[in-house]
């Protein structure tokens, strides 16, 4: 008789790997362990036309671009000892670790080096928690046996978005810090946008609620009669609320969601064709008119009316 030993081998890192980034579920013990973080740009026409875009060719393709990950994405929601403290290795936990900030509440965000025109961009965040592949949602209407033209345009359209939002694990709210003056430079030269988009702590949001557990009993049932899936009835919850940025007690950001160029459904597609959406993704869907600037020690709170989803509250240091 032959034995056969089977050695397992332990890799050795050339120093230590950085911790996995996530972000805390609301009402669970469970994090959201974070993959990538996509972002939309020019997504609502008031946003468009105050940074002085075409709103007739906005419609024709969505601008995406991406935040880091790790040392991006940061953990801002309130009760961090409470979502944190059963996870030291989650990138929450040490978001509060700078004691600069006066408000106890409030998730401290360093002010970035190189920029003099530092904005805020409030955004709903959606995480995905399927893999969607664009081949596979394009085939939602070949399954479709309705045999009239326009009513099977139709019926598709509501199969295949009900594909997608299956695909949603929950939502927040997230702030996109800009480096406006250098977001401007890069435009100016048809570059990338890389420098006023991508850099640390640029990504603050708040925890996620997860469509699954959400306690519709509380929240006075998000359930909808004619909808066939819980994802797609808290979407048109969502749409029918507003979404606000306020600093230092005023308001500078509001919309309904619902006033969105491209809607979460949509948005997934298009990043679909050219990505696998996998679960960690996120995306940021986009900011309204009224992004402005701000210095070290403002407090920005976003949030969405109805109790949906839970504010996301940072100080600038």
């Amino acid at each position: 008789m032959t034995v056969t030993t089977t050695t397992t081998t332990t890799k050795e890192y050339a120093f230590d790997p950085p911790p996995t980034v996530s972000l805390p579920v609301v009402n669970s013990k469970l994090f959201f362990p974070v993959r990538r973080v996509y972002c939309v740009g020019k997504n609502y026409v008031e946003h468009v036309k105050e940074m002085g875009g075409n709103i007739d060719a906005q419609r024709s393709k969505p601008v995406f671009f991406t935040k880091p990950t790790i040392d991006g994405v940061v953990f801002a929601g309130h009760n961090t000892d409470l979502y944190c403290s059963s996870n030291s290795k989650t990138i929450c936990s040490s978001s509060n670790d700078n004691s600069d900030s006066n408000n106890n509440n409030s998730t401290p965000i360093k002010y970035p080096p190189n920029t003099e025109n530092l904005h805020y961009e409030v955004e709903l965040v959606v995480a995905i928690g399927k893999e969607i592949r664009y081949n596979k949602l394009s085939s939602v209407d070949e399954d479709d046996d309705v045999n009239d033209k326009n009513i099977n345009d139709d019926a598709g359209d509501i199969s295949r978005n009900a594909a997608i939002l299956d695909c949603v694990y929950g939502y927040a709210v997230g702030i996109d810090l800009t480096r406006r003056d250098l977001q401007k430079e890069a435009k100016d030269s048809r570059g990338p946008w890389e420098l006023g988009k991508y850099f640390d702590q640029s990504a603050p949001i708040g925890p996620i609620t997860s469509i699954a557990s959400f306690d519709t009993t509380k929240n006075n049932s998000i359930n909808s009669p004619s909808s066939s899936s819980s994802s797609s009835s808290f979407e048109e919850r969502l749409n029918g609320k507003t979404m606000s940025l306020m600093v230092n007690g005023i308001m500078k950001q509001s919309v309904q969601l619902q006033e969105m160029i491209w809607n979460v459904p949509e948005i997934i597609t298009e990043l679909s064709k050219s990505y696998s959406m996998k679960p960690g993704d996120l995306i940021m869907t986009g900011t309204p008119e009224g992004v402005g600037r701000v210095k070290v020690g403002d407090r920005l709170v976003g949030s969405i009316d109805g109790g949906l989803v839970e504010i996301v509250d940072i100080t600038l240091v």
